[in-house]
């Protein structure tokens, strides 16, 4: 199932080429912050599921994910023992620093750590996220320029499309003079809007959106450049609209 954002800025009948490829340029970097967030969700989920795993079934619950996925043909079965499962085991997959079981990931004991069982915990997080976030998760459907400037971009669901329907509602309610109606006062104090308050909007809509990203992973991915392309694409104060379409 994929879900479309139709985006329309009135740039007048004599635009330039120059502000129609700083709009591309601006968009191309507000669909990069979102992959950026939607590549680090999916990691984080990959995570918890093979926690959830280990924690109610044990190591060989991972060899059974590993076969219902069909991922036999890339490791030796053989050379997995199956041992009972320690309340220290936690399968470390992403490279985040230990900790108890639960949302993230969980590590093998010093002894199974650099092992085939953490060799095979790699492999389901791969297999995981590529279930959660498609190879493409964005595309142009649709552009137009007459008057006004249309642009569609369809977006994979779930994942991939929660940070950049959050990143795209930003660009619709942060224009000049939809601050104060479209945005809680807790939100925005006066009319003009500093960077730091931006980004302060944006993790905390995000962290809402995505909650299993935590803000320091979002405040490391909204870079001064990402924050700023969402400022200058709300600055033309566009429209956004947004629909689900239907299974092909």
């Amino acid at each position: 199932m994929e879900e479309q954002f139709r985006i329309v800025f009135d740039v007048g009948g004599d635009v330039s080429v120059g502000t129609l490829a700083g709009i591309f340029a601006d968009f191309d970097v507000v669909t990069q912050a979102a992959l950026g967030l939607a590549a680090r969700a999916a990691e984080a989920a990959a995570d918890e599921r093979l926690a959830l795993l280990v924690q109610d079934g044990g190591l060989p619950s991972l060899l059974e994910e590993a076969r219902r996925r069909e991922l036999s043909a890339s490791f030796n079965e053989g050379d997995l023992e199956l041992p009972e499962t320690g309340p220290e085991d936690r399968v470390a997959v992403s490279g985040r620093p230990s900790r108890p079981v639960g949302p993230g990931q969980i590590q093998l004991k010093p002894d199974r750590a650099d092992g085939p069982w953490a060799r095979l915990a790699v492999q389901l997080r791969s297999s995981v996220v590529d279930d959660l976030l498609p190879a493409r998760p964005y595309r142009f459907s649709y552009v137009h320029y007459e008057t006004p400037l249309v642009l569609d971009i369809v977006s994979s669901t779930g994942i991939a499309a929660r940070p950049l329907k959050v990143l795209l509602w930003l660009v619709r309610d942060l224009g000049p003079h939809r601050r104060i109606t479209q945005v809680s006062r807790v939100d925005v104090t006066d009319g003009a809007f500093s960077r730091m308050q931006l980004r302060a909007l944006a993790v905390r809509r995000l962290c809402e959106a995505v909650p299993v990203l935590g803000s320091d992973v979002v405040r490391d991915l909204l870079s001064d450049g990402r924050v700023d392309a969402v400022e200058r694409l709300a600055a033309r104060e566009p429209s956004v609209e947004h629909s689900a379409l239907p299974d092909e």
